[in-house]
């Protein structure tokens, strides 16, 4: 039994490594900080139980797989010896995260290395489990399970539970708006004295703190040479044709798309689709592409020839609004278009 829960640990270790290492290019919103405290217990006659203070540095390299460094510190007291220590653990985690409960829990896996700051120098092999759930845009809860498993006989293996919060640094934005303008972009315009309105599309506007959800005609966003379209098309859940009920506001946004194309046309638009996450990951994946692909074929219609159209499904990520209510995941059930704009006058 020992083996084999070593196994799993080191495999869970090994799999959150690779995916870690595919994305080698770091991403700032998927970094996080892990704060908790709880209970220390080691296995061994006379130890007494001990709080433990937990920080460290995390990171959701996909949907399904995570790293975190996480440092901890705890006072443990021997009633046999009568002696007093003072302990960090440090831990090497890989996270296999599953399904989320109720689309709120997401319970997970973790496996890893630890080693222990004591006289003992002590090595471990780190396994444990434990659930998440969001609170805000910025933070996220959980509850944490970890047993550490020494390398050696002498060593005294320890089980700890925590409970905290994981502080996202790239938090998503609830309100809709993924990049407003920034006041240095705004300089950089001004300096190019270009005028804004000459880079937006016909009869669409810059996004604002209200967010794209708040636009009938859908908005941009802007990021040096790149215009992103938030396109404010509500698919219906498990569905990637244009709603009946908003089919002409729905043309009408795409048709400004096309009207802007035009002016720029030695543009491209990459248009990427998104789903929310109820359902499972390879429905969702191959629904976002297919969304896609109903605003490339509405483009067309408009004299939009395909081979300016690039198109990709980005499944649930980067969701625009928090997944855990109706009205978020009708949000995240959309269609974004990015043309990159060279900042000269229009052709």
């Amino acid at each position: 039994m020992k083996k084999s829960l070593i196994a799993l640990s080191c495999a869970v270790a090994c799999c959150s490594s690779i995916a870690l290492a595919s994305g080698i290019n770091l991403d700032q919103s998927k970094l996080y900080v892990p704060i908790a405290i709880g209970k220390a217990s080691p296995t061994v006659d006379g130890q007494k139980d001990a709080a433990i203070g937990d920080v460290g540095l995390g990171y959701r390299a996909t949907e399904y797989w995570g790293t975190q460094l996480v440092l901890g510190y705890y006072n443990s007291n021997n009633t046999v010896t009568n002696k007093s220590s003072k302990d960090f653990l440090w831990q090497a985690e890989g996270l296999a995260y599953l399904p989320k409960i109720s689309n709120r829990f997401e319970p997970y896996f973790a496996g890893g290395l630890a080693k222990q700051g004591n006289d003992q120098n002590s090595n471990y092999v780190d396994m444990g489990l434990g659930v998440n759930f969001p609170i805000d845009a910025q933070f996220s809860g959980g509850v944490h399970l970890r047993h550490f498993e020494g390398f050696k006989a002498t060593d005294t293996n320890i089980n700890t539970v925590t409970a905290g919060l994981n502080w996202n640094f790239g938090q998503t934005h609830s309100a809709g708006l993924s990049n407003p303008l920034s006041t240095k972009q705004k300089a950089l315009f001004k300096q190019a004295k270009v005028q804004l309105k000459d880079y937006l599309p016909q009869g669409v506007k810059l996004c604002d703190q209200g967010g794209a959800s708040n636009n009938q005609s859908g908005c941009v966003t802007i990021d040096g040479d790149q215009v992103t379209m938030h396109l404010n098309v509500k698919f219906i859940k498990n569905y990637a044709q244009f709603p009946k009920d908003g089919s002409g506001m729905y043309n009408t946004q795409v048709k400004n798309l096309a009207n802007f194309m035009k002016a720029y046309p030695n543009t491209k638009v990459t248009l990427n689709g998104y789903a929310s996450n109820t359902g499972p990951h390879d429905f969702n994946q191959k629904l976002s592409q297919d969304r896609a692909q109903t605003i490339k074929a509405s483009l067309a219609k408009f004299g939009i020839s395909s081979d300016r159209v690039d198109s990709e499904g980005l499944g649930t990520q980067n969701p625009m609004a928090d997944n855990a209510t109706e009205q978020g995941r009708a949000l995240n059930r959309r269609v974004e278009a990015q043309i990159v704009v060279p900042m000269t006058q229009k052709a």
